[in-house]
């Protein structure tokens, strides 16, 4: 039983104090003390200590000035005080005891939505002496019951206590606000998977995630462990901050904390997803197992689902997975698909901290003794698996052969070719399938009578002639600084473009290679009518001027004369790399969508084999500074840091060459991306990389 005081809360036996938020609300009355320059943590200790002996049971805080606004009075219904709206960064905190040994380490527990409740979606319906009874019953549902108390409502008049999977963000149609006949609260607990005091806790990632910036703390200069440990530990220096989930960016080493969950539940719409550079969201979970995790356990992947899981099951388990049957991975509204993406921690790792005496990292998680039977070998498997698990284990797994050698480079290997293709994202949908209005046709036809062009091996020279004299730029897109020709009062101009290499990391005037030998040239046809160079209006247009350089380089280079010497075949050999989108070669292509990366031999050798080594993609143009590449594939198998993300198959051999499939990215700053290949050339056949994949775990 809790004990509540309307004079101040005095919890007494194993209870504490803690807060109730409500947000844009604040009393009528004025504040019988103001502390200034305070944290929300520093102002909720304030008054739970009565700091310089000021009586308190309510609070407002305003993150905005960060003042603490302390009253002896509560407001109703808990106290004789009216409490109103407000606008601003403003809420108010009332005082309440709960069980301490379920709280959590945060300034509030729960989140108060006056005369509000959420329809249809009862746990379990319990009735309790107080408002502190039925919010303990939910805080400790887990450990009692093996239920999740997401949220609960409270009837005053009746002590009807309803507890909730549920929040009001996840039904918003059935949460009801401004309930007028009886008297009824709606909370939402502020330490569901905050902190584990039952179970282990566990991350789920995904992509598809929004953090609401009202409850979120960001941390620059940090390392991913160390920012998973500062959401592991709900601490931000000596703050206490409840975090339910983080965001970490590996190119601006940014870590940002969230309190509320972030999980969209939905697929976006369009193409606007978070590219790569924004980094990535991992959600707390506590799952009653007997072991954690190095990194993540699953990935969430909405409205999918495998064809073999029965359709209308709450919860399917299901040996295969998108890696091992991608042809049975399927669209499906309300569905959420996991992928079990588990390292699990040594056991020896598990039980050392307790053993030598350390605390664990996480509070609340402790070691788990296995059963007599279940003894640990040296690399702390478990060794008492019986026949039919060994034939189990052996059917789940497969072996597959790809184009890609070991670590180790062989010693037939007597050449390598470098390959490479330039592709542009488009995050907007409007952006990839829209066609000019008539309005924009006209505005084109105003300002440019005529525009040519003339490829030749010292270069491209792009002359525009214009209806009248005419003031402004003319560049290449994106590239204003580097790469431009100005014009005052002209009625022709001309920009000269050096000849293109494909090998040249930062060309002066950079195009987009798209196909072999076949360059095309973003051109920005910019009139200054506001005397602001820097300044893009709808009066500007853009242009794509094409070169195939093909015949031109045939005709100038030498014949190749026939050898014996393999590394002359080696020589003789041509890598093109293509994107292909349905099919198709391509050279832009939407944010999230899953291309093929082609790897196409041309004039193939009979004698000699190959395999693509590595591949690495860095951003083209943009503002410096420049981000470091990504490895994608190394040693002929996709980099752990994009392996199940945005490779999710190996790179295999087909009838002219070598595929794999690539979800599309961008880099932050440039919706231009360059990926570079080194493919091995090798005597008869290059040793391929035999790959251990377990169908259950995708390993």
């Amino acid at each position: 039983m809790c004990c509540f005081s309307f004079s101040g809360a005095v919890c007494i036996g194993d209870n504490t104090t803690t807060y109730l938020r409500s947000e844009g609300t604040r009393l009528m009355e004025f504040a019988t003390h103001t502390i200034k320059n305070v944290t929300l943590n520093m102002c909720a200790s304030a008054c739970t200590s009565r700091r310089e002996g000021h009586e308190c049971s309510s609070f407002e805080y305003d993150a905005r000035s960060q003042e603490c606004s302390m009253h002896t009075e509560d407001g109703q219904p808990f106290g004789p005080s009216v409490i109103t709206k407000t606008d601003g960064p403003i809420a108010f905190f009332q005082q309440v005891c709960v069980k301490g040994d379920s709280l959590c380490s945060t300034p509030y527990g729960f989140e108060r939505f006056p005369q509000s409740v959420l329809i249809g979606h009862a746990m379990e319906v319990l009735t309790t002496s107080s408002l502190s009874e039925c919010l303990s019953r939910c805080l400790t549902a887990g450990a009692t019951s093996q239920a999740q108390c997401r949220s609960v409502m409270f009837f005053y008049e009746t002590g009807e206590c309803i507890m909730n999977r549920e929040r009001r963000t996840d039904k918003p149609d059935l949460f009801m606000e401004g309930v007028q006949d009886r008297l009824v609260d709606y909370f939402e607990s502020n330490c569901h998977d905050v902190h584990c005091f039952t179970g282990q806790l566990h991350w789920i990632r995904t992509e598809d995630y929004f953090i609401i910036h009202e409850k979120d703390v960001v941390i620059e200069s940090m390392g991913i462990d160390e920012c998973r440990a500062v959401c592991q530990e709900n601490l931000v220096g000596a703050e206490k901050f409840p975090c339910r989930a983080f965001v970490y960016n590996a190119a601006k080493k940014e870590c940002h904390l969230t309190a509320e969950s972030g999980y969209t539940g939905r697929r976006r719409n369009s193409f606007n997803l978070n590219p790569i550079s924004n980094g990535e969201y991992f959600e707390k979970y506590c799952l009653q197992v007997p072991f954690t995790c190095l990194e993540a356990s699953f990935e969430q992947v909405a409205d999918r689902k495998m064809t073999t899981v029965p359709y209308k099951d709450l919860c399917s388990l299901s040996e295969t997975s998108q890696f091992s049957h991608p042809e049975l991975f399927v669209e499906a509204e309300n569905n959420d698909y996991f992928d079990k993406i588990c390292d699990p921690v040594p056991a020896s790792k598990r039980h050392s901290g307790v053993s030598k005496g350390r605390e664990p990292v996480v509070e609340g998680v402790t070691s788990i003794a296995l059963d007599e039977d279940e003894a640990l070998n040296d690399e702390d498997e478990r060794t008492s698996l019986g026949l039919e698990d060994i034939d189990e284990v052996s059917r789940a797994v497969t072996f597959t052969d790809t184009s890609t050698s070991a670590i180790e480079v062989g010693q037939n290997v007597v050449g390598r070719k470098e390959a490479e293709t330039i592709g542009t994202v488009v995050d907007d949908t409007a952006d990839f399938q829209g066609e000019p209005s008539p309005a924009v046709k006209a505005l084109t036809t105003m300002l440019v009578a005529g525009l040519t062009s003339e490829c030749r091996m010292s270069g491209v020279t792009v002359k525009v002639e214009f209806a009248s004299s005419t003031s402004g730029n003319l560049y290449i897109k994106e590239n204003f600084a580097n790469c431009r020709t100005e014009f005052n009062n002209a009625s022709a101009v001309e920009l000269h473009i050096p000849f293109p290499e494909s090998d040249d990391p930062d060309p002066r005037c950079p195009g987009i290679e798209i196909a072999p030998s076949v360059w095309s040239f973003p051109i920005v046809v910019q009139r200054n009518d506001v005397s602001a160079p820097s300044v893009v209006t709808s009066v500007d247009r853009i242009f794509n001027v094409t070169c195939d350089y093909a015949d031109l380089i045939d005709k100038e280079g030498s014949p190749i004369v026939p050898s014996d010497d393999p590394n002359d075949e080696a020589k003789s050999s041509r890598i093109e790399m293509q994107i292909l989108r349905h099919g198709q070669p391509v050279t832009t292509v939407p944010l999230g969508e899953e291309v093929e990366l082609r790897w196409k031999i041309v004039n193939q050798s009979s004698g000699l084999g190959y395999f693509v080594d590595n591949c690495a993609a860095e951003r083209v143009g943009g503002t410096p500074p420049q981000p470091e590449p990504l490895q994608i594939i190394e040693h002929g198998c996709p980099d752990k840091r994009v392996e199940n993300r945005l490779i999710k198959s190996p790179v295999v051999p087909v009838s002219d060459g070598f595929s794999t499939k690539m979800k599309v990215f961008r880099f932050d700053g440039s919706r231009r991306v360059r990926i570079r290949c080194t493919i091995d050339v090798c005597i008869e056949s290059c040793a391929p990389v035999r790959i251990y994949s377990s169908i259950s775990s995708n390993h």
